[in-house]
């Protein structure tokens, strides 16, 4: 635990660090790293007992605000509330964290994510698993508001906020790939199992959501709102809930672009979508439905044909 404490005197690029063992932190409430600017690469081993509750406070997570990079480390029995810009692992993002997971419980205010509050730079083949929940603006399982790319990674979360929440991000300003999510997804506006809010040029490839989604307006099993985005080889499987602009994929499109991608009619419970296309769940699980889409089942997708979903 020392060692992670003596992170506090080094913010030069140059340094790299690597854990030798894994951590216990539960006698060290409210230790984190502020701010953080070389790499630090987790050696495959955990940090447990996070435990930070300082709700006042901005850039919160086992690193603060990263400038770095973060690597091959698993935060466990997380237990973490701030104000904004909240995260399991990191709060602030503007460099990279690959190869990394957060598993426990989040909440703040606005911004909060599973793993990552705010994104500004890439998360590649991460999870979250748990409880991401906040009053305001800006929830997701995975990312809170994402600005910069996310790819290979999965949130299987309980997400709750107040506008702009999903399953996997919150807000999408850029692009999420191969990427899925799965929980229960809860809001008042801009609900999406995958993405709340997809808006500007956010793009979405090859994902899928199975989250049950409930909100009351822009509401959609994918993506809530999609403003000017693209949404490409994505599907929604689970239940959606909504008073007004409600959609099994896609709550409300506006000049947005959706491509090969589907929901199911019978899982969903919605026979409409603001774009995509619904099909029963016997069709969701043939395969020939998804290939004859274009979709790539060399080396991107897998299916047990008439079984599964892909």
């Amino acid at each position: 635990v020392q060692g992670l404490k003596d992170l506090l005197g080094f913010a030069d690029m140059n340094y790299k660090f690597r854990l030798a063992a894994d951590l216990d932190l539960s006698s060290e409430p409210n230790l984190y790293i502020p701010y953080f600017a070389g790499e630090f690469d987790g050696n495959n081993h955990t940090v447990s007992n996070l435990n930070i509750n300082i709700s006042f406070a901005a850039e919160i997570g086992l690193f603060g605000n990263n400038k770095g990079s973060v690597k091959n480390v698993g935060v466990v029995d997380v237990n973490v509330t701030g104000g904004g810009y909240v995260g399991g692992l990191v709060g602030y993002n503007l460099e990279k964290v690959e190869n990394s997971y957060a598993a426990g419980n989040v909440s703040g205010v606005g911004v909060i994510g599973g793993l990552v509050g705010w994104n500004y730079g890439t998360v590649e083949n991460s999870y979250a698993i748990g409880d991401v929940s906040g009053v305001g603006d800006n929830v997701g399982g995975l990312v809170g508001k994402n600005y910069g790319t996310i790819n290979d990674s999965y949130a299987s979360c309980n997400v709750s906020g107040r506008y702009e929440a999903g399953g996997l991000v919150g807000y999408n300003w850029r692009t999420v790939e191969n990427s899925y999510a799965a929980g229960n997804v809860s809001g008042v506006g801009v609900i999406g199992g995958l993405l709340g809010d997809n808006y500007n040029y956010g793009t979405v490839v090859n994902s899928y959501t199975i989250s049950y989604v409930s909100g009351e307006e822009y509401v959609g099993g994918l993506v809530g709102y999609n403003h000017y985005g693209m949404v490409k080889y994505a599907y929604a499987a689970g239940r959606v809930n909504g008073s007004s602009n409600v959609g099994g994929l896609i709550g409300y499109n506006v000049m947005g672009t959706i491509i090969s991608s589907f929901w199911d009619i019978n899982t969903t419970g919605q026979t409409r979508s603001s774009g995509g296309t619904g099909k029963t769940t016997d069709e969701m699980k043939n395969k020939t439905t998804f290939t004859s889409a274009g979709w790539d089942f060399t080396n991107i997708w897998d299916i047990w044909d008439g079984r599964t979903y892909p």
